[in-house]
């Protein structure tokens, strides 16, 4: 139970991310320095693909949620891609 705990939290931090850029590319969160709420958005996808890779490395971890939590790690790899390579703002 103590990773689906952390899986969540991991979701958390997404979804935060999410909400953190969607506010920035639609000007309702403004900042002086886009650059210092584009870090804490970094800062809160990189926190969860770590917690998500800490649970993968881990012995002894069910195959299901190894593949839970690998399958949210490559969901915020490829969103920390496409938001930050990608589609830059």
């Amino acid at each position: 139970m103590k990773h689906h705990h952390i899986q969540r939290t991991s979701m958390a931090f997404f979804l935060a991310s999410v909400i953190l850029e969607a506010g920035m590319r639609t000007d309702k969160i403004t900042a002086e320095d886009h650059s210092v709420t584009m870090g804490i958005s970094l800062g809160l996808i990189l926190f969860a693909i770590g917690m998500n890779v800490s649970i993968v490395k881990k012995m002894g971890i069910p195959k299901r949620e190894k593949n839970i939590s690998q399958a949210i790690g490559l969901l915020c790899a490829v969103y920390a891609l496409v938001i930050y390579v990608i589609l830059p703002i």
